[in-house]
Parts: C-alpha cells; sequence; structure tokens
C-alpha cells in the first residue's frame, strides 16, 4: 500500500507529463495533482470513526469516482484550462491503481465500484506494511522502510515523466521578415 508520498510522486509525475512546457503556474499544478492523488485516502478517516477499516479503499478508491471527480474539477476549471483538469483527472484516477498493484493481501480495492463491487488485489509489488504497533523505534524503521521502497519503485517514473516532459518542443521563436 502506497502512502501518500507514492501517490504524490505518480500524481506529480503524470501532471509534469501532460501540462504544458511552459507557465507560472506549472509547480502549482503539479503540486495540487500530487495532492489530489493522496485525496481517495480520505476514505480512511471515515473507517476509523465506524470502526470499519474495510471501507477503507473503497468508493474512493474506485475509477468511476475518481473519473467523476477528476471530471467535475475539468467543469470547474473550464475550457481555458482544461490541460490541468486533465492532469488533475490523471492524478486522482492513479491512486485505485496504484493501491491495487501494491496488494497481494488483505482485501483489496474497489477499483470498478458501484459497476462491479469486487475487489483487486494484483499484486505486482509488496510494499512493506506500516503499521503502528510497537515502539518508536519500530514505528520509525517501518516508516523508513516504507518510504525507501516507495521512493525506489516510484521515483523512476516521476522522473521519467520529467524527463519526457523537457524533451517536448517549446515553441518556435516569432519569425522576423527581412526587408
Amino acid at each position: 500500500m502506497p502512502t501518500p508520498l507514492g501517490h504524490a510522486l505518480v500524481g506529480a509525475g503524470l501532471a509534469a507529463a501532460v501540462l504544458p512546457p511552459q507557465g507560472r503556474r506549472r509547480l502549482a499544478w503539479v503540486a495540487t495533482a500530487a495532492a489530489f492523488a493522496c485525496l481517495p485516502d480520505l476514505d480512511f478517516l471515515p473507517a476509523l470513526a465506524m470502526g470499519d477499516l474495510g471501507f477503507h479503499r473503497g468508493p474512493l478508491h474506485s475509477l468511476p469516482i475518481a473519473a467523476a471527480l477528476g471530471l467535475l474539477a475539468m467543469a470547474l476549471l473550464g475550457r481555458h484550462r482544461l490541460r490541468e483538469g486533465f492532469a488533475v483527472l490523471l492524478a486522482v484516477m492513479s491512486h485505485g491503481p496504484l493501491d491495487a498493484l501494491t496488494t497481494r493481501t488483505g482485501g483489496g480495492v474497489a477499483l470498478l465500484w458501484p459497476v462491479f463491487p469486487d475487489r483487486w488485489r494484483l499484486g505486482w509489488f509488496q510494499i512493506p506494511s506500516l503499521t503502528l504497533s510497537g515502539g518508536w523505534t519500530e514505528i520509525f524503521t517501518a516508516f523508513a522502510t516504507t518510504v525507501l521502497v516507495e521512493s525506489l519503485m516510484f521515483l523512476p517514473f516521476a522522473a521519467l515523466a520529467w524527463h519526457l516532459h523537457l524533451l517536448r518542443p517549446r515553441g518556435l521563436a516569432p519569425h522576423t521578415a527581412k526587408t
């Protein structure tokens, strides 16, 4: 299960890949997409309140709900910010599949809720479980291990997206006619 760091790195990488190569607010939009990539984990709060952790990785992690949130963001931003809205859409939609990719055991992720209520575990990678049991040394070690593993897994994707962005043409200088 990725931590917010892993989700933010992938969301930022996707945004960097699709946003315009220039612009004053480019960094702000990349940061916004990174934050939106973490948004589905807010379902952890009601899961804690209800005392039912099975609610986590439910509806907010589904692709249809993520698409609806992203399309709402695109609609609110309007036609003049369509690409920025698309970056947010991709970032939000990356969350559920990322969790499914890194889940081998447990309840899985409701990727296609409400169409199909089944939960998915693809288990291509297993990120160490971040547990809050034990002393501070054990908690810190588990957190540091998780952050290291996620950095090694997801930072290359973010770096590749940034590199692809840098390779895109920046446009031509205005042509001046010789008289």
